[in-house]
């Protein structure tokens, strides 16, 4: 899958997938750029932003566990990069991160 061509939205909603499993996730109502993560807490529905493109705490301990690795490819360009050999690049560190982060993820479910 081509992870570049898809909306700050939807890569959070795949990372919530894998990195929140106990809550529902949909794209934020008023940020399109994050997900909302839904819960049921004492028989009501409680709601929480989640903006891993743009707060490294949420993203950065999946990150560290699996070892991906982050470095400048220019002047305004990371580059995010795993052993596996999945890599990407992006404006956005966390964007390119996350990508990483998914395409692992993907390899892992299609080896299963």
């Amino acid at each position: 899958m081509d992870y570049s061509k898809l909306s700050d939205g939807e890569i959070s909603l795949r990372l919530a997938y894998f990195l929140k499993p106990k809550y529902t996730a949909t794209i934020h109502p008023r940020d399109d750029s994050g997900a909302q993560l839904s819960w049921n807490f004492l028989n009501a529905v409680a709601t929480t932003g989640y903006f891993p493109l743009r707060r490294a705490g949420e993203l950065f301990p999946a990150l560290k566990k699996l070892r991906i690795a982050i470095e400048p490819a220019g002047k305004t360009v990371w580059k995010a990069s795993h052993e596996s050999g999945a890599n990407a690049t992006h404006r956005n560190p966390l964007r390119a991160l996350a990508i990483v982060f998914l395409m692992i993820q993907e390899a892992k479910l299609s080896s299963s």
